[in-house]
């Protein structure tokens, strides 16, 4: 089905999809939202996320408020991921809906000079947060028993 719209209609079927993800990951994170609701949200999520999963590089641009060359820029980054073989070159839908959220909150901050520093500082920072020792040592700091370690027991 998809695959018979015309370049026009695929573009706008993507925009729609990036937009209703964000919209649904907002959706999904809000604390007033019961266990049911998020697992239904999610499950939408996912379905949307299977019917697009990548955008031409001109949708991620508009979407993103970039050109089509800072895009490719972003993908040579490794900031954005590419659809593999896809022809002509698509974004992934699903890491382009991560960074246009983190674009919007650094926008909404100020931080619109060196943009994609600033992605990939953030990106870097969220990965590290996640790591099992940095875990513990933050819950540690919130606790007031800080533990030392160095970047060498990452």
């Amino acid at each position: 089905m998809i695959s018979r719209m015309t370049s026009g209609v695929r573009a706008l079927v993507a925009k729609h999809a990036v937009a209703d993800v964000e919209d649904l990951d907002a959706a999904i994170s809000d604390n007033s939202v019961g266990p049911e609701v998020r697992r239904r949200l999610a499950s939408v999520r996912d379905r949307r996320l299977s019917e697009v999963p990548g955008v031409p590089v001109s949708v991620a641009a508009g979407v993103l408020g970039l050109s089509a060359q800072s895009v490719r820029a972003w993908l040579d980054a490794g900031v954005l991921d590419a659809v593999p073989d896809s022809q002509p070159l698509q974004v992934s839908t699903p890491r382009l809906v991560l960074v246009v959220s983190l674009v919007h909150r650094l926008r909404r901050a100020g931080l619109d000079r060196d943009l994609l520093r600033a992605v990939v500082d953030r990106l870097e920072d969220a990965r590290i947060s996640t790591l099992p020792q940095v875990r513990r040592s933050l819950d540690q700091l919130h606790r007031g028993q800080a533990e030392a370690f160095s970047a060498g027991d990452l």
